[in-house]
């Protein structure tokens, strides 16, 4: 029977590897490391870069120039009561910045334009989604509005469209308001007319009272003193009226939305710059050089990649 020999686990020798305890591994890169691999590889990093710069250059020509229009709105506000209470916005600001930049409003303003807004493709359509926008001024009722087109002109219609939609809009809104008040001003003026000819046949009765021998005055005399002292009293308080209403309907306290200023539009185009085309390019540029450097390395060590 052919001999079968047991090796005992326990007796088996393994392999072992005797680590110097003051053996040290330096794994850290240092200065000179990435000195050395910028040299080694330098032309293809300033290729890259040089490439990089020239396509950010290009693209930069090659894009779309757009100009920026810039335009403040004042909210317009309506003095609902006299006696110096707060005029109160037609619409608040925070609600104004955000009816600009809903689609529904960019959709008018396309339209307004000549635009179709389902058309994504069109690149008006595209740079007003962008670049609309309203921006709260703080501590004021003011509403600045920015847009961007092609050229100047263009820039400049499409934020006077955009300024006309919102009067309309706030005018519409105020018109009730500012009509109910006139109609209000215009009874208390037909009620003061009515109560001055009251007045006026009370005082020509008393008079004529007035002239009637003592022992002709009655208990009328009393009656047409008391019917003039209402009278007046109802004047007063029908002037009153007429003076809050002629607060409320003053231009200076209730108006509607309107302009600020000027619109003004950049002098120069405000997209594309090239200068920061240029340097994004040079950046990615050297990403893309230092990358591929790293990667010839690594495939000279024997490493699959």
């Amino acid at each position: 029977m052919p001999s079968t020999f047991l090796t005992d686990p326990r007796t088996t020798a393994m392999p072992t590897h005797i680590t110097d305890p003051n053996e040290t591994y330096d794994d850290e890169i240092s200065l000179g490391d990435i000195v050395a691999f910028i040299v080694k590889h330098l032309y293809l990093i300033v290729a890259f870069a040089l490439i990089g710069l020239l396509l950010g250059v290009g693209l930069s020509w090659m894009s779309h120039k757009q100009w920026q229009a810039n335009a403040d709105l004042q909210i317009g506000q309506i003095q609902y009561a006299g006696g110096g209470a707060q005029p109160v916005l037609i619409e608040p600001v925070a609600q104004t910045v955000a009816r600009v930049e809903s689609r529904s409003f960019q959709d008018a303003l396309l339209k307004s334009q000549n635009q179709n807004p389902a058309d994504d493709t069109s690149p008006l359509v595209y740079v007003v989604r962008k670049t609309l926008t309203a921006k709260a001024v703080a501590g004021t009722s003011l509403v600045h509005l920015s847009v961007r087109g092609f050229n100047p002109d263009q820039s400049k219609a499409l934020l006077q469209a955009s300024e006309k939609m919102l009067i309309a809009i706030h005018a519409e809104e105020a018109d009730s308001l500012l009509s109910e008040f006139r109609a209000r001003l215009a009874r208390v003026d037909q009620e003061l007319t009515e109560n001055d000819v009251q007045i006026k046949r009370l005082n020509d009765a008393i008079a004529q009272r007035a002239k009637a021998p003592a022992a002709a005055h009655s208990a009328n005399d009393a009656l047409l003193l008391g019917l003039m002292s209402k009278a007046s009293q109802d004047r007063q308080d029908l002037v009153k009226r007429k003076t809050a209403l002629e607060e409320q309907l003053n231009p200076n306290l209730s108006f509607v939305s309107k302009p600020l200023g000027d619109i003004t539009v950049s002098d120069k185009p405000v997209y594309p710059r090239p200068v920061l085309f240029a340097a994004a390019g040079l950046v990615i540029g050297l990403f893309v050089g230092l990358g591929l450097g790293w990667l010839r390395d690594l495939r000279q060590r024997g490493w699959k990649v």
